[in-house]
């Protein structure tokens, strides 16, 4: 949605993703991708298009992913998971 000083103007109407029973969300901070946690998974999408390709599909942890932090220069990000394991992933 496009805020105007008068009302809202919709910019594109995209279909709803693809993410249910999700515990941890986080942008990168350019803002233009977030990761979504569900479960051991990390999904990482474009937040402009929505896309989440099949590179962008981060697997490795044995149990449920607690914290995301994205490095500076939003080139990856790392996790951490409930059994201590810790994830580095570079996009």
């Amino acid at each position: 949605m496009n805020v105007l000083s008068e009302n809202l103007k919709e910019q594109a109407n995209n279909p709803p993703l693809p993410i249910k029973g999700c515990r941890e969300v986080r942008f990168s901070n350019g803002g233009h991708l977030f990761a979504a946690a569900n479960a051991n998974s990390i999904s990482v999408y474009n937040f402009y298009t929505g896309e989440c390709p099949s590179y962008m599909l981060c697997k490795g942890h044995v149990s449920k992913v607690r914290g995301i932090d994205w490095f500076e220069d939003d080139t990856g990000f790392a996790s951490c998971g409930t059994d201590g394991n810790v994830f580095f992933y570079d996009l």
